[in-house]
């Protein structure tokens, strides 16, 4: 390569070097940078892509050479992290972070650790750019893996994961961003979702991984059901379990189901999703069954699913988790309400999201969707047109018009189910009310909400899958009061109690709007460094497993 002028930094030494009258060769100097450029150049011109030797991520084979030499020429074809020297400052924080990639369930290997490892003490201008490359491409993968995910979730299975975590990869602005950081493993630091879920989650990880690694897993027979008190030859082997999960601090051989047991096993049976009955059923010897380097893909999976939502969460928000059957509320980190909900039933499940809420309305109307109105109402419509009467239900032409029809003036039998989009079917508040005495609104594609219900033995229930998408909600009035506290002077539960009593539909608009998170998690740590694994519900471990293994 010949080169006219000599770089800025060579030219500044040489003047340097000759105002303190030291003896310098500009071209001693120079060499060293130009054979390591050089070395850069030659690779870019022969498939960079196969000869660094790994894929990136993301972006089509056949595209890999054209993107490493944009990311390069974008930078004057100089080397980025490295120089005659070896690896400086900057390449040492991104190869330490690709180093520890594990602890945040992603794998070292994913973003070129052998071949970076293998490069980093050589200081031959060929393997120095070498090196160059593999930590421009490795910082690139990484990023964009911390970001947003190691799969392209709607190009796995459209149906079931979260289309909104499919982002575009902007290579050149991610190696901007990270050449203009003062602090380069800061940077990569903040890149992770700073909320307490995935910090506790990635606790966890830990804890399964040392326990993957040296614990064995339990193999315990199938039987009958163990009641407290009752004998059982299987009770020295569950006791061993939960002593290496550290849910019982003493072992004994004893063949008896005494209280310490039930305990523990009780707080076992919580952690997974279990009703805490202290009975050890065939659900309960499942779970215990479940090996730990499993526990530990699990773990893996979910946080791979908290890299997909949201990274900031923000200071106040409600957290659904679908599978959990649970609704929490934060507030600066610290949960400050928690309440079983019901979710979407199979072929009605419930979506995931972010959204904001804006407003909450007591004493609703239901508006039935036009798909419930087609393959449920217009069945019982035929065979009985006073059966809206019956459940408070009024009747409109379109959705415009507020004047009510009388359904016994129309033929159901002639009236096709495509044919019933054209009316409106809308239940007045009352006790009756599908929606109950309150829901709260967050305006999205899907038309899901959160809301009261009429049913609440449906809550007794360990799983509940009941709804068409929407969340019910236990205590819809205390999470009402804590969602407007800081709207219309606050409105406490007595006074959204009276306006209940009151029989009146009211809208109340959020003055600081609130942010609610529906996610799937089977699996997340606690503030007290427990996980906790719930039934995967919807089927959907099986299909992000096989996606990311």
């Amino acid at each position: 390569m010949v080169h006219n002028t000599l770089p800025k930094l060579v030219k500044v030494l040489v003047l340097a070097a000759f105002c303190l009258g030291f003896s310098i060769s500009p071209i001693a100097v120079y060499s060293q940078e130009s054979t390591l450029e050089a070395a850069l150049e030659e690779i870019l011109l022969h498939h960079p892509a196969e000869i660094i030797g790994f894929k990136w991520h993301g972006i089509p084979s056949e595209k890999e050479d054209q993107q490493i030499a944009r990311v390069y020429h974008e930078f004057g074809l100089r080397p980025l992290w490295v120089t005659t020297k070896g690896p400086g400052k900057r390449a040492t924080a991104i190869f330490e972070a690709i180093t520890l990639a594990g602890d945040e369930g992603l794998r070292p290997q994913d973003y070129g650790f052998a071949d970076i490892q293998d490069k980093w003490g050589s200081r031959e201008p060929h393997d120095l750019a070498l090196l160059d490359m593999l930590l421009s491409v490795g910082l690139i993968d990484y990023i964009s893996d911390v970001r947003h995910g190691r799969v392209q979730p709607v190009k796995e299975d459209e149906a079931v994961f979260y289309h909104e975590a499919d982002k575009d990869i902007d290579p050149i602005a991610i190696i901007n961003e990270a050449l203009a950081a003062n602090d380069v493993a800061r940077f990569l630091a903040d890149q992770f979702p700073s909320h307490r879920l995935y910090r506790q989650t990635r606790e966890g990880l830990k804890q399964y991984r040392k326990l993957a690694s040296t614990a064995k897993s339990s193999q315990i027979p199938d039987g009958k059901t163990i009641h407290p008190g009752e004998n059982d030859s299987r009770l020295p082997a569950i006791r061993q379990h939960l002593i290496v999960t550290g849910d019982l601090n003493e072992t004994s051989d004893s063949e008896t189901y005494d209280d310490t047991t039930v305990e523990a096993i009780k707080k076992y049976q919580a952690q997974h999703g279990l009703a805490d009955d202290g009975v050890i059923g065939k659900n309960t010897i499942t779970e215990l069954n479940v090996p730990f380097d499993y526990r530990l893909r699990q773990i893996e999976m979910n946080i791979e699913r908290l890299r997909w939502t949201d990274h900031d969460l923000g200071d106040k928000y409600i957290l659904v988790d679908i599978p959990a059957f649970s609704a929490v509320t934060m507030f600066n980190d610290d949960v400050i309400f928690d309440m079983p909900v019901i979710v979407g039933k199979h072929f009605h499940e419930t979506p995931v999201f972010s959204e904001t809420i804006k407003y909450v309305v007591i004493n609703p109307y239901w508006t039935i969707t036009p798909s419930i109105a087609r393959h449920e109402m217009l069945p019982k419509l035929r065979k009985d047109p006073g059966y809206l009467k019956k459940k408070h239900i009024s009747l409109f032409r379109g959705w415009s018009d507020n004047k009510e029809i009388d359904p016994w003036s129309i033929d159901w039998d002639k009236v096709s189910p495509r044919a019933m989009n054209q009316y409106r079917l809308r239940q007045n508040p009352g006790p009756w009310n599908a929606l109950g005495v309150l829901k709260i609104v967050f305006p999205n594609e899907h038309s899901v909400y959160m809301h009261d219900t009429p049913n609440h033995k449906l809550f007794d229930r360990s799983v509940r899958e009941f709804s068409h998408g929407c969340i019910r909600m236990d205590e819809p009035v205390k999470q009402g009061a804590i969602v407007l506290n800081e709207s219309n002077g606050g409105l406490t539960e007595e006074r959204i109690n009276e306006i209940i009593k009151s029989g009146k539909r009211t809208v109340v608009r959020l003055e600081k709007p609130m942010q609610v998170h529906l996610v799937y998690q089977t699996a997340w740590g606690d503030k007290n460094g427990t996980m906790h694994f719930v039934r995967d519900a919807y089927g959907r471990d099986k299909r992000l497993e096989k996606a990311l293994y």
